[in-house]
């Protein structure tokens, strides 16, 4: 009996829920109109490929801006090596003309310390001279010596040597003859005598060698 009431009861509930509930908000729901679905489709697609196209349109304007400066940085790179060059070329100008001015005060060294090497005291002059005279000038030759072999060695460190020219083969590429000799015991072309010496720095001729060529 307890059961027949509590499944009336039941049923009693369930109706007055049916009763009291607006289900119009569950049928006001329309299906989408398939037109309106495939022209928002078709418009998404436009949007896709503008978008696409934009995209292509900046990815070219990149490319071209990188190839752009890739061909400014090459041009950068050939402007530094050529200012590199011009800068090295202005230096060695310099160089070489600071050296050959230090070759001339060699010059001017060389040439007294020969003269000294060269002097023979005349007796009749130093008769009434006294010793110290002739002392005097020895030691100044010594002196002379001492200074141009320390002024060679100074030389040979900075990478600067004397051309090899007396007694060898006359070569315009290191000589440049300023006078001629006429020995019949050497050899046509030979050098007899070295009147400026010449030099080289490493490799390169800094200084030709002006020299005596023999003739025959």
């Amino acid at each position: 009996m307890s059961n027949a009431l509590s499944t009336d009861a039941v049923l009693d509930d369930f109706r007055h829920y049916l009763e009291a509930t607006d289900f119009a908000h569950l049928t006001a729901q329309q299906p989408e109109d398939l037109t309106t679905l495939f022209t928002d489709l078709a418009g998404l697609k436009n949007e896709v490929k503008s978008q696409s196209r934009q995209f292509k349109a900046t990815l070219d304007s990149l490319e071209q801006a990188v190839s752009t400066l890739t061909e400014d940085n090459q041009a950068l790179r050939q402007a530094l090596e050529d200012v590199k060059t011009q800068a090295t070329r202005h230096a060695e100008t310099i160089e070489r003309s600071v050296l050959a001015e230090i070759l001339d005060f060699y010059d001017r060294l060389d040439e007294a310390y020969q003269a000294l090497s060269h002097y023979r005291p005349v007796n009749r002059l130093f008769r009434h001279s006294k010793p110290q005279d002739v002392t005097f000038i020895e030691r100044l030759k010594q002196g002379q010596e001492i200074t141009r072999r320390r002024f060679l060695e100074w030389l040979q460190k900075n990478h600067i040597t004397p051309i090899d020219c007396l007694g060898q083969p006359f070569d315009a590429n290191t000589m440049r003859t300023l006078a001629v000799g006429h020995d019949a015991k050497q050899d046509h072309g030979t050098v007899l005598a070295v009147m400026r010496s010449g030099f080289r720095h490493h490799d390169q001729v800094l200084r030709l060698a002006e020299v005596k060529v023999n003739k025959l």
